[in-house]
């Protein structure tokens, strides 16, 4: 009866080392993106995801309840970090994926500011991809001369 939990136990301890070393070319390799966030209220974080190619660029997204978050937050929130990270951004084209919930964008004023906002800061056209209730999808695009 030893015998068999012993030749149970060595399996188990060589079916960990040899699933271990399947993944072992991914340890040491960049991840392809790089993540920021900042607590804005209590309940609420605003986080990053900037990557470093593919077709998008970075991700902006609130997590938390975010109960005090209002629309004029979100949209500062972004501007803020379009500036700090704006070196690292301008010659970027592709895809930036906003998301968001708890307020509602009636009369289209978080589309039109976070086009504005992103169009300065790119220095380039954008338009908007795609949108639902919660996400925004803008493509910055090279200016037409």
């Amino acid at each position: 009866m030893v015998n068999f939990f012993k030749a149970i136990g060595t399996l188990a301890v060589l079916l960990c080392l040899a699933s271990c070393g399947i993944n072992d070319e991914e340890i040491g390799s960049p991840q392809g993106y790089f993540s920021s966030e900042r607590t804005i209220h209590k309940d609420c974080t605003i986080y990053q995801m900037r990557f470093s190619e593919g077709p998008y660029i970075f991700r902006f997204a609130q997590a938390g309840p975010c109960k005090q978050l209002i629309m004029g937050d979100y949209i500062k929130e972004y501007s803020d970090y379009l500036a700090v990270a704006h070196d690292s951004l301008t010659d970027r084209k592709g895809f930036i994926l906003l998301e968001y919930y708890g307020f509602e964008d009636t009369a289209n004023i978080l589309v039109d500011s976070l086009i504005s906002i992103t169009e300065k800061g790119f220095g380039a056209k954008v338009t908007v991809s795609e949108k639902d209730e919660q996400r925004i999808t803008l493509e910055v695009k090279a200016l037409d001369f």
